[in-house]
């Protein structure tokens, strides 16, 4: 099986590369000025005909390299990219016998004559390449995954439950937290890769949530067991809709209002469900951090089901009078997340972790997803994964709770599941009386130290010139007990 000569450019040379069962064709001009690539997926049981995709893309000698790299990274658990055939001068045919196809590559060639200004080629040397795999099993190559969590908490207007909420007269919020969950492969522990520059190694994703009180002057009373503080929805909502006045459309503030403790009390909400929807949506307005390109092998995914789309489409118009002809075009260079996503409820505390908690499940699905590491971007709750990144997210809402309720959580990710106890119930119960308890007779001491420490630290000594005040509120907050002593150290 043979094709015309006629168009063979001895200045050109192809190089063949396999994984799993797909086949990677690249061809080149010798002074490295472009670079074009062809995918073969061969069917392993030899009955459907071979996939071609040709992406129609020139690359550069910056972009092939990125993209060989992205390619690579996507089968190392399964033995890596291994190349079979290295600059040969050019491509034959394919041919089909009993066992599957083959490719027929050049390997050596001679030129033999010249006819009007194009020379004419004997090949010298041939050899045929199997494109199909034996029957054996691969060995599994792990890679370690590293999760990290971050939680930073704000310096200003920093206090206790009681002490310190809503907003203050400089526009900071009490209990302010900024959290960063980093998700990473070790293929290359450095940020940068030789062959690209500084910070070039695509193996690190980010993800930026926020939580903080509710911004509004508000206050609550602590001589009930479980007071309800006097916050109207409305004066929120017309905040909201006042500050997009004067916002540009691209930045505007999507305000999303849902209660997650009257949906937790009713029993045809599925609050996790709902939670996952509103984190969906988020995620895709705001994105998140990938320092490198989209994986080949990803955009090949979104090219074919676009493609799909198109044909179900070109089959049935009226059923698709919606649909956009978007056609994919590949990342080549590094996503960064425009926007974040702002979780409350009344203390940013129980509720408001939960809700972090499956944002940051959601975006975490993303970010190995872009990895290369999972084939879509959804992790199911039963798998381990998720599992490591709840117990992180607890004990991070503890250490948040304990700094700013005075107890641990009182609900948990368990408290929303639709198969919790009576255990978990007596839980909740005790760290309620134990919150109660320290809200109600040391928050005050531990107000006046948590003062004290901020304003006596060494941090603080260019807050005067940035004109930041750690507590620029009211006497209600007992801020004026904890100046009055310091005033007298």
């Amino acid at each position: 099986m043979f094709f015309d000569m006629s168009s063979f450019v001895p200045t050109e040379t192809v190089s063949i590369y396999t994984a799993l069962n797909k086949y990677y064709f690249v061809l080149r001009n010798n002074t490295h000025e472009y670079y074009r690539l062809l995918k073969i997926e061969i069917d392993e049981t030899h009955y459907d005909e071979p996939v071609v995709v040709d992406d129609g893309v020139f690359y550069d000698d910056y972009e092939y390299h990125r993209l060989i790299s992205d390619i690579s990274s996507s089968y190392v658990k399964f033995g890596g990219l291994i190349q079979i055939v290295s600059k040969s001068p050019g491509v034959i045919g394919f041919v089909k016998f009993t066992k599957g196809y083959y490719v027929s590559v050049i390997i050596d060639y001679k030129i033999v004559a010249l006819v009007g200004g194009h020379y004419i080629h004997h090949i010298e040397k041939a050899k045929l390449i199997p494109l199909f795999k034996k029957n054996e099993t691969c060995p599994k190559e792990e890679r370690n995954v590293y999760v990290i969590l971050i939680a930073r908490r704000s310096r200003v207007f920093a206090g206790v439950r009681f002490m310190k909420r809503g907003v203050n007269e400089k526009g900071y919020v009490a209990n302010d937290v900024e959290t960063e969950q980093i998700i990473h492969t070790m293929d290359t522990t450095s940020f940068d890769l030789p062959y690209l520059g500084k910070n070039s190694n695509p193996s690190y994703t980010s993800f930026v949530q926020h939580r903080g009180s509710i911004p509004l002057f508000w206050s609550q009373d602590t001589s009930a067991m479980n007071p309800k503080p006097p916050i109207e929805r409305e004066e929120f909502t017309e905040c909201i809709n006042y500050l997009n006045k004067v916002i540009d459309e691209r930045n505007k503030l999507l305000y999303i209002r849902w209660d997650m403790s009257r949906a937790k009390n009713n029993r045809e909400d599925d609050v996790l469900e709902i939670l996952e929807e509103i984190a969906e949506e988020s995620l895709s307005l705001t994105g998140f951090f990938h320092n490198g390109p989209e994986l080949y092998t990803n955009f090949v995914k979104h090219k074919n089901m676009f493609d799909a789309q198109i044909k179900e489409f070109k089959k049935d118009p009226s059923s698709s009078a919606t649909f956009e002809f978007d056609e994919p075009i590949k990342r080549n260079h590094k996503q960064f997340q425009n926007g974040v996503v702002r979780s409350n409820c009344i203390d940013c505390l129980d509720r408001t972790n939960t809700a972090q908690y499956i944002i940051g499940k959601v975006a975490a699905a993303h970010q190995l997803y872009a990895l290369g590491l999972i084939n879509e971007p959804y992790l199911a709750f039963d798998t381990d994964a998720i599992f490591m990144l709840e117990a992180m997210y607890h004990d991070l809402g503890d250490t948040i709770a304990l700094q700013y309720g005075g107890s641990e959580l009182v609900n948990t990710v368990k408290t929303y599941r639709n198969n919790n106890n009576w255990t978990s119930h007596s839980r909740d119960m005790i760290v309620s009386i134990k919150r109660y308890y320290s809200n109600s007779f040391v928050d005050a001491e531990r107000q006046n130290a948590i003062t004290m420490f901020l304003e006596k630290s060494d941090s603080t000594q260019n807050d005067d010139i940035n004109d930041i005040i750690i507590d620029a509120d009211d006497p209600f907050h007992s801020n004026d007990i904890a100046l009055g002593f310091l005033k007298n150290a």
